[in-house]
């Protein structure tokens, strides 16, 4: 009898979260880039497309995007996905 390889783990995956919602709406949103990447590493997720909630919801739009371009500057796992009008 042969033995089976060995399985890869959740990390080799390299999985990407689609849809992240950075903001300061409790029990909706993850507040900080910091939070999230903590979430990120517990659940094996490599990287992620971040908007910021209240460029979604909250006039002037650019406002949501720029906040959101200054709380994930370095951190190379997350992409901006920005709001348009």
């Amino acid at each position: 009898m042969e033995a089976k390889p060995v399985m890869p783990g959740l990390d080799a995956l390299g999985l990407f979260d689609g849809c992240v919602s950075l903001g300061r709406r409790p029990g909706e949103c993850v507040a900080t880039s910091g939070e999230l990447l903590r979430i990120m590493d517990r659940y094996h997720i490599k990287e992620a497309l971040v908007h910021d909630y209240h460029a979604r919801s909250i006039v002037p739009i650019a406002h949501g995007n720029e906040r959101l371009m200054k709380e994930i500057d370095g951190q190379e796992r997350l992409h901006p996905v920005w709001v348009l009008d």
